[in-house]
């Protein structure tokens, strides 16, 4: 008869085998170089790109680097001379998450593994006279316009209902807006949006109810390295709703709060057109059904995404 393992050594055997930066790391790692016009980037490492293509103002090349702990070394070029820049290894997304995946263990599976490592995915290049900046964004150009698109992955409401104060969450909405960049740091946002915290159906019979939103921001925003962040002035409604379901006698109810206050909104940047952050919205003016000094607010955690509208239009 074949010994059985338990199921706890089971357990500890898979955690000891488990290494994510091997599970979910390739070998080779996309690596994307963008340069201004008058710099020119001859080799990263001893590759050469393996495309590459010109905007307006920069120069784009994507590589396609092997995983090592060692760093990357970058050969530019511009009109008066030739250096060399140095972008450091650094441990991957992949390699900490062993930490939630497996509490650690599998760190000790990836420590000595090339995988484990990993660049810059994306890298802006630049020279100021003779000192080389590396930011890992380019700077908008002056005038360019973007589409935003913001889904939200949990909102919260606080608003006045009839009897007193009603306060929920949820996760349905849409954002939707234009922004203009003035300067590469610095550019305004117009955003018309709504969200509610209940949708669905139920089943016996009874009453629920529900909050709901209408809004249109305008707000002057900065960009801060990965961070944007801006403030401005916001008008919305607040719905509050009762809705009976069921047999139960349908009586509904509705209270709205027209108001005016302030927008305020924080993103980090994730990716080239991908942001992830939230927006507050609170109001401090209720202009109907009574006019009075009155807080109430809608606050959205969101994925926004950005289309460059006069990139494509060109």
């Amino acid at each position: 008869m074949k010994p059985k393992l338990s199921p706890f050594l089971l357990v500890i055997f898979s955690l000891l085998l488990a290494s994510c930066a091997r599970t979910f790391n390739s070998g080779m790692q996309k690596v994307v170089i963008e340069t201004d016009k008058h710099v020119q980037v001859l080799k990263a490492g001893p590759l050469a790109p393996s495309d590459s293509f010109d905007l307006r103002q920069r120069h784009i090349k994507t590589y396609y680097v092997p995983r090592s702990p060692k760093p990357l070394i970058i050969t530019i070029a511009t009109d008066s001379m030739q250096k060399q820049v140095v972008l450091p290894s650094q441990n991957s997304l992949a390699y900490w998450y062993n930490i939630a995946a497996n509490y650690g263990i599998g760190m000790l599976a990836d420590k000595d593994h090339p995988k484990r490592y990993g660049y810059p995915a994306h890298n802006y290049i630049t020279v100021n006279d003779t000192d080389v900046v590396i930011r890992r964004y380019a700077p908008e150009e002056k005038g360019a316009f973007y589409l935003s698109l913001g889904i939200p992955y949990l909102q919260s409401f606080h608003m006045r209902q009839p009897d007193g104060r009603y306060s929920s969450s949820g996760i349905f909405g849409l954002e939707a807006g234009v922004e203009y960049y003035y300067r590469p740091d610095r550019f305004l946002s117009l955003n018309l949006g709504t969200g509610m915290d209940k949708v669905g159906e139920y089943i016996g019979t009874g009453y629920y109810q529900s909050g709901m939103t209408g809004y249109a921001s305008l707000r002057h925003n900065h960009v801060t390295g990965n961070f944007e962040w801006g403030y401005g002035l916001n008008y919305s409604q607040l719905i509050w709703g009762r809705h009976t379901y069921g047999d139960t006698i349908k009586i509904e109810q509705s209270y709205r709060n027209h108001l005016l206050g302030l927008s305020l909104a924080a993103h980090y940047r994730l990716g080239r057109f991908i942001r992830m952050g939230m927006s507050y919205e609170p109001g401090f003016l209720r202009l109907s059904p009574v006019k009075q000094i009155d807080y109430q607010h809608h606050i959205s955690l969101q994925i926004v995404w950005k289309l460059p509208l006069r990139r494509l239009y060109r």
